[in-house]
């Protein structure tokens, strides 16, 4: 579990490529001493498992299916990651609880600058608007963001310049893919919504083919 809160900036130092899988090694400033082989680490939203690790480096392993749905198939030797190890009980629950499953690959379709705050546009699939709200929360290559606006295929978010600064947005252009995540509580109330509905309908099918068989209707 993730809050959505970037801790550093990773930088994509080597890249293995196999036929199901990829290995990225990453440079960071991020206390490794603190984290073991085999500890989760948030890399541009997606939760990611550490395989081997330095004194200032460490490696994860992503299977084909990962980076068909997220923009880590995108990824350079030298590109810039966004970078959160999993929360402890202990840690303070800045942000919003993000899980590292990536719901959506979408692209930036507007980046606009408007004295400080930079506003950007992301392209969004009306299927998925059920899940986005108003002033609600999304994770964007792993960082908690409000929603400001929603419109015809497309969600904006604003940026003040401690997010700009502190994450990979800044070096971000029209037209690249971002992983989305849509907020944890409120696809879990989507879903209950949608069984509630689909029992009730059952019932309603149920009693409608009693009713039949009774000479009711």
């Amino acid at each position: 579990m993730f809050t959505g809160i970037i801790k550093d900036i990773g930088k994509i130092v080597k890249i293995d490529n196999y036929e199901n899988y990829k290995i990225f090694t990453v440079t960071t400033n991020l206390p490794l001493e603190e984290i073991n082989i085999g500890d989760s680490i948030s890399v541009n939203g997606a939760c990611q498992t550490v395989i081997s690790k330095s004194t200032n480096l460490f490696s994860f392993q992503t299977i084909k299916d990962t980076l068909a749905c997220t923009n880590l198939s995108d990824l350079q030797y030298g590109d810039f990651v966004n970078l959160e190890p999993a929360m402890s009980i202990k840690d303070k629950l800045d942000g919003h609880l993000v899980s590292g499953h990536v719901d959506l690959k979408t692209k930036i379709i507007e980046i606009r600058k408007e004295n400080q705050p930079l506003y950007l546009k992301f392209f969004m699939p009306q299927e998925a608007k059920i899940y986005v709200v108003p002033k609600g929360s999304i994770a964007i290559d792993g960082i908690s963001l409000t929603i400001q606006e929603i419109g015809n295929k497309f969600i904006r978010v604003g940026l003040i310049d401690q997010t700009i600064n502190t994450t990979t947005l800044k070096y971000k252009k029209q037209g690249d893919n971002v992983n989305i995540e849509f907020d944890m509580i409120g696809k879990y109330v989507i879903q209950y919504m949608n069984n509630l509905n689909l029992q009730n309908s059952n019932k309603d099918d149920i009693l409608l083919e009693k009713l039949k068989q009774n000479g009711f209707i």
